[in-house]
Parts: structure tokens; sequence; C-alpha cells
């Protein structure tokens, strides 16, 4: 008993010491432009005269979202690394925010370790399957930005709700979905994944059984539903998808995400994936195959549960993102790397899963390969949320438009304004961002 505490322990803090490794710049990134805008610098809440003040997300939603508990956290974080200047105004640190994210990523990789580790009891394996969990790219964007905290704190008492059910806690478990719900509403997935979990360790029962078993939790999150979905309706600007589109829609997202799990290469916060643009490309319906594929080959390896395990646990968090139901975000795009954050718990445990039975030389190779290679893939990732310029710039890489030019050459004609520096180079950058985004906002008037 204690050799095994002792390797969890060591594994524990090899798993602390590679993510601080990985994300150690992160800390000295500035706000970027929706963390101002919306959430944490310029919330009315957090600059009124009076102070902090966290009651009124509680009595009503702020821009659309009921998610008290994350307000509540951000608050207190906001009281903390606020600072009157020599100036006399107020100033805020995001290094505090950045600090917070990190170490909540890490504080989540490590429940995950635990998580594997209930179900594979090998110390090593769940130690490979949290690490491909705690620094796979498609992660960089929920620790790099502030406003990320959401999915990210939401994910931490999620994982506490599954730790405590698939022990027998039900109360914990319960009172952790709640707060999970409070964080941000997306923890209604919670339920599907106890669901598969149920598969994982053998206990079989009809889907109604399993409903009637969770009839309080599933009563609990009704209101988190039929509100965030009045509150989206509310909206003039949200957008409508004919119903017999939509699973095409879901399987194009699908598609998206399984790519981007497998090459995590050319990643940025926006896409530009819109619904119009998808339902006018011709392809659309022929994407459907992919995750039909995807099925049959999981279908023909039926025998090997875990295959089936991990599919469903990857899909089950992303379902209120799939485009089945409408989310404000999906007007700019309908993927977001953060939408993936606890789906990638069944890779995890497939790949840990996959491990145990295998000698430990194959352990090692993969754990070097995550290591190295989505250690340094998550690394570099990380810089393009250094600033608001790193982040247009990998925006006008991957996903470029009209906007994200304009607003290049805005924040460059700015920053050569704040420096002094009137050198031809800069200059010459801005000019061939304005003439970019001219060139682009004419192709997509035609469209």
């Amino acid at each position: 008993m204690q050799n095994r505490k002792r390797t969890l322990l060591l594994f524990s803090l090899l798993l602390i010491a590679v993510n601080l490794f990985v994300f150690r710049e992160v800390h000295s990134y500035e706000f970027v432009g929706v963390d101002n805008a919306l959430h944490v610098y310029d919330n009315p809440y957090f600059n009124d005269p009076t102070g902090v003040r966290i009651l009124p997300f509680w009595t009503a939603p702020y821009w659309n979202l009921y998610i008290p508990l994350t307000y509540t956290a951000w608050g207190a974080q906001f009281r903390l690394a606020s600072y009157r200047g020599e100036d006399g105004i107020l100033k805020v640190d995001p290094s505090f925010f950045h600090w917070t994210n990190l170490f909540l990523h890490i504080l989540n990789s490590l429940l995950v370790f635990l998580l594997l580790w209930k179900f594979v009891r090998n110390s090593f394996s769940a130690w490979v399957g949290a690490l491909f969990f705690s620094l796979h790219p498609l992660q960089v964007e929920s620790v790099a930005w502030i406003s990320s905290f959401k999915g990210t704190f939401a994910a931490f008492f999620s994982l506490l709700a599954i730790l405590g059910y698939i022990q027998n806690h039900k109360k914990w478990a319960f009172l952790a979905f709640f707060l999970a719900l409070l964080s941000k509403p997306v923890a209604v997935t919670l339920i599907p994944m106890f669901w598969v979990f149920d598969r994982l360790q053998n206990r079989e029962e009809s889907i109604g059984r399993f409903i009637y078993r969770f009839r309080y939790w599933i009563l609990t999150t009704i209101p988190f539903i039929l509100y965030t979905k009045w509150r989206q309706w509310e909206l003039p600007s949200s957008i409508s998808i004919p119903w017999h589109l939509r699973p095409f829609i879901a399987a194009d997202s699908f598609t998206f995400y399984l790519g981007k799990l497998l090459f995590p290469f050319y990643l940025t916060y926006n896409y530009h994936r819109s619904v119009d643009g998808l339902l006018k490309n011709g392809w659309l319906p022929y994407v459907a195959f992919i995750p039909i594929l995807t099925g049959y080959l999981l279908w023909k390896k039926r025998e090997t549960r875990i295959g089936w395990t991990a599919a469903l646990l990857f899909i089950a968090n992303l379902l209120p993102v799939l485009s089945f139901m409408s989310f404000d975000f999906q007007e700019q795009s309908t993927v977001a790397d953060r939408f993936t954050y606890l789906s990638l718990i069944g890779p995890a445990l497939a790949i840990a899963w996959g491990l145990r039975s295998r000698p430990k030389t194959w352990a090692a190779f993969t754990a070097v390969f995550i290591t190295l290679g989505y250690g340094y893939l998550s690394f570099q990732q990380a810089k393009i949320w250094r600033s608001e310029i790193t982040l247009q710039y990998q925006q006008t890489k991957v996903a470029p438009n009209s906007k994200s030019h304009l607003l290049l050459a805005q924040l460059l004609e700015d920053e050569m304004k704040r420096r002094g520096d009137d050198r031809p180079e800069w200059k010459e950058k801005i000019l061939h961002h304005y003439e970019e985004a001219d060139r682009l906002y004419k192709e997509e008037s035609k469209l």
C-alpha cells in the first residue's frame, strides 16, 4: 500500500513538472480582446467604484450566460489581481489569471490521472494517459486564454463528480455536478458520461432504468437547459438551421475534431466555419461518411469494449456543441478547440487501457513521444496567446478573413505609434494587411 502511494505521488509530481515546463511562459501573457471587453478587465461589476460586486451574477445572467460560480471565482481573482497605479488608475495584473488557469488545468490533469488509475490499476499507463490529456495541443486554448476558465472550472467539478460516482459517493457526486452546472451549463453532458462509465464497469441496465435512477439529476438540469435556450432565443442574431441539415453539420464538426485530435496542427481561436459557409459547400453531405466509417470500425472491434467507451466519452461531452442545438459561438464558427477539453478523457482512457497490458517499453516510448511531440507543439501553440497581435497573426495564417486582417492592421498601427517607430518595415506590414482585408472583403461580398 505504501509503495503504491509513493508511486502515485511520484507520477503526480512528474505530471505537475511537465505541465509547468511546457506552459512556463503563459503567466507572462497579456489580456486579449475578449477578456477585456466581456468577462474580466472591463466587467462593470468588477470595476464598480464600491468594489467587486458578485450578487448580480447570481440573480440574473450576464451576457446571456448564467454561470454565477465562474463569475464569483473571476471576481475573487480580480480583487486579488487589481491595484491602483501611481496615477490613481485601477490596473489589473493578467499573470494572476493565467497562473489560476494553469493551476486549474494541472489540477484537472491530476484528477484525470486518478480517474484513469481507478480503471487500469497501472500507474505508468494511467500517467501516460493523463499526459496525453494535459499536453495535447487542443488543450492550449483552455490553458492560455483567460476566458476559457469557465470551461476548465466546470471540468474540475465534473471530474470530481465522475470520481465520486464511480466510487459510489453519490451525494458528493451530485454536489459536484450541481457546482459544475453553476460553472457552465454544458456540464449536463455528465449524465450520458455516467451511462458510459457504467458500461465500462459492467453495470448493465436498460436506458429506462438508468433514466429513472438519475431522475433527480435530470430534473436538476432542466432549468439550466431551458433558461440557457430561452436566453439564446432572445438574441436577435441567433441563426436557425433546418432540422434535417443538423446531422450533417454535426458530422462536419465531428470530422473536424477527429482530424485535429489525430493531427493537431494549424490551430487557432476562430476557424470561421460558419453554418452559412458550410451549407453553401456542396461536399457537406459527404462528410457523414467519416462518422459512419468510424462507427463501423468500432463495431467491427465491438468485443474490445474500451474502443466504444473512448469514442462515446469523446462524443458525449461534445453533444451540446455539435449543432444539434444552437449555441452562441455558432454564428462565428461551429467548432472551437476549447469545446474538446473534457472530451479528451476518451482518448486518454483508450491510451491508458491499451498500454496496461503492453511491455513497459511501449509505455515508455508513448510517454516520450507525448512529452516531446505534444509538449513541443503545445509550447509553440501557447505562444500565439502572448498578445492580441500574435493571436491575430495566427488567425490570418490559419483562418483568414477581412476582419482578422483589418484588426491586425489596426493593432500594428497602434503598436507602431506606441513605440514611436516609423520604419518602412512597419508601414509595409500594415499596408499589406489593409490590402488583404480589402481583397477578402470584396470576395466575401460576392458570396
